[in-house]
């Protein structure tokens, strides 16, 4: 959640002892609160400094040494990122409309490319400064802001603490001495009961420079892999926290916890021109295969399976000539 959802957990006190006894003993509630479009920051319409646009290249050519496939291959083999746990829980063998000698390629794919797939965190990488040059915030001339922290739920500051702890040895934070100062707020999570961090970056974004790109629009992007055989969808794992931020702009981000002042040193989420980067950058990388192979949307990268079955003359599908297998 974040503030593209205009909505944020707003923690409520119990009722009054005094004024209604049925309600005396019951715990605290969080309610949803929308946040009225009268309130809504825009970020500023005019032209982005050259010297704050940011750089991206190919230093080389990315595929000229990708190794080929082969026609037979081998039996899965763990190594210590790719676990034999871990490819249990990717559940491939349930993939009935694969066949065995399909389900054994795709194993050898993701051993031959265990070093671009997180499970975790702390597996999670970050785009090559040689690609992608730091990321600078653009933003006009203004008076740095320091915003008094909202009051954190006790209840949840064993929890907030291990949170934080994690994310700055993870690199996603790292300590600060600013002048800046912004607000945040834990929200609980929908799927597994744990807490997410969200920032307060409505001071940031009144002051940050537009990028008006956009995501495509889902309608047209989706109805692009109508009437393929098999799709498949990539997820960029904390796809924000692989643009590394300039250190100049990192102080925008800053914000006080229990450790002390911190600051995120990769693209925030809730920042205006976050996904107008990301997008950009993911089109960047994939140019050669977009949109006949696959497609972009922000973190998510669908990709095109055929649209035709491969079926010969008698009705049964054609096979390789080296293996008549797959």
């Amino acid at each position: 959640m974040n503030f593209h959802d205009k909505k944020s957990l707003v923690w409520l006190r119990p009722a009054s002892p005094g004024k209604l006894n049925k309600n005396r003993y019951k715990a605290p509630k969080a309610a949803l609160k929308y946040k009225k479009v009268s309130k809504k920051v825009r970020p500023v319409s005019i032209m982005i400094p050259e010297h704050m646009k940011p750089r991206r290249q190919f230093p080389r050519d990315p595929l000229k040494n990708l190794p080929m496939l082969p026609y037979h291959p081998p039996n899965f083999v763990p190594s210590a990122r790719v676990t034999s746990e871990r490819m249990n829980q990717l559940a491939i063998s349930e993939h009935k409309e694969l066949w065995p000698q399909e389900q054994k390629l795709l194993q050898h794919v993701i051993r031959l490319n265990e070093r671009s797939i997180a499970f975790d965190e702390s597996e999670r990488g970050t785009f090559r400064n040689d690609y992608f040059s730091d990321y600078v915030i653009p933003t006009i001339d203004h008076e740095p802001w320091t915003d008094k922290n909202m009051t954190l739920p006790h209840g949840y500051a064993t929890q907030l603490i291990k949170l934080l702890q994690e994310k700055i040895k993870a690199g996603v934070y790292e300590s600060t001495s600013t002048v800046y100062r912004s607000n945040w707020f834990p929200v609980m999570k929908k799927d597994d009961g744990g807490i997410r961090i969200v920032h307060d970056l409505q001071k940031l974004n009144s002051v940050t420079i537009r990028d008006s790109a956009v995501p495509p629009i889902i309608e047209e992007f989706v109805e692009t892999y109508a009437g393929r055989s098999i799709y498949t969808v990539l997820d960029m794992y904390w796809g924000f926290h692989a643009r590394v931020l300039d250190v100049n702009s990192r102080d925008y981000t800053a914000f006080q916890t229990p450790l002390g002042p911190y600051r995120l040193t990769s693209l925030p989420m809730g920042y205006a021109n976050a996904p107008a980067e990301f997008q950009a950058c993911m089109m960047f990388i994939l140019q050669d295969e977009v949109p006949h192979i696959a497609g972009v949307f922000i973190d998510d990268i669908p990709i095109k399976g055929p649209a035709t079955r491969y079926l010969g003359p008698d009705g049964k599908e054609e096979t390789l000539p080296e293996n008549p297998d797959m």
